[in-house]
């Protein structure tokens, strides 16, 4: 009786380790985006995995993230386009979609028409998708 005792255990242990490895529920899935307004709510998320479902038109001179809290997600274009983007300043500034990203990975995506209109005397730090980015793909 022990052994069929022990050999129940066993078996028991073996059933959970394979059963906890077999699917991680925690793993994030990506998070589609077809709209201006899902696009912004990225910011709730920074750490998030993205793709666009879509073209998409964003708003005038938006630029997300900041340096205390950069984009570190994910986004995948999926060949879509992020359409007239504009953005303009009279002073010095610091602009982009993604203002500040840091180990962030973009792919897939690109830009038409765009419209960058910064009128200053100092220094500008400007890209169209990233403002400033650290450590990114």
């Amino acid at each position: 009786m022990k052994k069929i005792t022990s050999l129940f255990l066993v078996l028991v242990a073996a059933l959970t380790v394979f059963i906890s490895t077999g699917t991680d529920a925690t793993a994030e899935e990506a998070i589609a985006i077809s709209t201006a307004e899902e696009f912004l709510a990225m910011v709730d998320n920074p750490g998030g995995s993205y793709y666009l479902t879509q073209d998409i038109t964003i708003p005038e001179n938006t630029s997300l993230f900041s340096k205390e809290n950069p984009f570190a997600g994910t986004l995948d274009g999926k060949n879509h386009k992020i359409k007239g983007y504009k953005y303009t300043a009279t002073e010095w500034c610091r602009c982009g979609i993604f203002y500040q990203a840091k180990g962030a990975s973009f792919k897939n995506i690109s830009l038409t028409n765009v419209d960058i209109n910064i009128q200053s005397d100092e220094g500008t730090l400007a890209g169209v998708l990233v403002g400033f980015g650290e450590d990114c793909t």
